[in-house]
């Protein structure tokens, strides 16, 4: 079974290579270690679960997100369904699922995406009383550049700290431009994110991002399995390295972003050379962007696994198709920008994934209509298949 932490020898993960063809699909080995994922439960609590899932209404609008800050189609996984059921339920004791859904948090997702598809950099996951014991390991990602340090829970930017060494000390920037000067990091303190009860945070090494034509930092948010239409880029060029729009950050066209990235890097290039190029890196980026839902799927396809088994169905020959079709193709948000490797490619690199993520008003209301029809699409098609 896979913890959220892992023991301070282990936090450290290795760049991985920048290959274009580096990883994008997922090996055999890959899918067990999302099979590890697993849930361990008594019969009772099972059919506790099966007995909620059964009982799941059709999501009827946008009354369904009225307590939500923001639209965040989480809905449309029916295992995230039932860990809020479970949440506000007396039924459920150790309220196992949620701690197990929260395997596809920012900081343990993040993790796993390094781990089994690469494209990610050198990071640690702690909380926040284990904190002290990982400043060696976190003194040793600084010797090679800036850290960015984020609350797992954090929220539109918020609660990211930007830490690097320099000859007066550690330099502290908060997402709001505050700095701090601190002699050691055993002085800096995290930050949690706007759930005040997580303590869990990630720090990862500064990605060396392609920098725009004007010097800036950018993104790009992909949905898969969405179409094109909902595919936009998040630039910054204040300096702050934080893209997020409510931190400043401005919303634009993602071809056009990464055509004058690609400019900045190449003035002499003509326009089918960066045309071709463009397309190299957005089909490059689809293609990592499928393999992280891809493990996000599996993960949620293990657990719920592990509470739905084959005979629970009416047809157990259908097995298979039935979870791949109720549990798989959720709802997630990949960022994901560009860095040059050694041979002048434009290489797609993962700044993370999120399955709950605010949205850009322009497609916000494409996407959230386009959930609710396939979440409820899921509902009946569950309902239609249990005992």
């Amino acid at each position: 079974m896979h913890e959220i932490h892992s023991q301070p020898s282990s936090r450290i993960h290795t760049l991985p290579s920048t290959s274009p063809s580096s990883r994008l699909e997922l090996s055999p080995s890959d899918i067990d270690l999302a099979a590890d994922f697993g849930l361990e439960i008594d019969e009772l609590t099972r059919q506790q679960y099966i007995a909620k899932l059964k009982n799941i209404r059709e999501s009827q609008g946008d009354a369904d997100l009225s307590m939500r800050r923001d639209l965040r189609p989480t809905s449309q996984s029916l295992l995230q369904q039932l860990v809020v059921v479970e949440s506000i339920s007396s039924d459920f004791g150790n309220k196992s699922l949620g701690r197990h859904m929260g395997l596809l948090d920012k900081a343990p997702f993040s993790q796993a995406i390094g781990e089994t598809v690469g494209h990610r950099p050198q990071s640690i996951t702690f909380s926040l009383n284990e904190y002290p014991t990982v400043v060696s390991d976190l003194d040793t990602l600084l010797d090679s550049g800036a850290v960015y340090i984020k609350a797992n829970n954090g929220f539109r930017g918020e609660n990211v700290t930007r830490v690097e060494k320099t000859d007066r000390g550690m330099l502290a920037v908060s997402s709001k431009g505050r700095r701090l000067i601190l002699d050691s990091l055993t002085d800096y303190r995290p930050q949690p994110g706007y759930l005040t009860n997580s303590d869990v945070f990630i720090a990862e090494q500064e990605i060396p991002i392609a920098p725009t034509g004007s010097g800036g930092t950018w993104e790009v948010r992909m949905l898969p399995p969405f179409s094109d239409e909902y595919f936009y880029a998040k630039v910054d060029d204040s300096g702050k390295g934080v893209n997020n729009i409510s931190q400043g950050g401005e919303r634009k066209s993602a071809p056009s972003v990464i055509e004058g990235v690609i400019r900045a890097k190449y003035p002499t290039a003509n326009e089918n050379e960066v045309a071709q190029k463009t397309a190299d890196f957005i089909d490059g980026a689809k293609g990592l962007a499928a393999t992280v839902k891809q493990l996000s799927d599996k993960i949620q396809l293990a657990l719920a696994k592990s509470i739905i088994k084959p005979d629970d169905l009416k047809d157990p020959t259908l097995y298979d198709e039935v979870m791949g079709q109720c549990f798989a193709g959720n709802f997630l948000a990949v960022d994901i920008t560009g860095v040059w490797d050694d041979e002048g490619s434009l290489i797609p690199m993962v700044i993370e994934a999120q399955t709950s993520a605010a949205l850009a008003d322009s497609v916000a209301g494409r996407a959230y209509h386009e959930c609710l029809e396939q979440m409820n699409a899921k509902i009946r098609a569950l309902k239609a298949a249990l005992r």
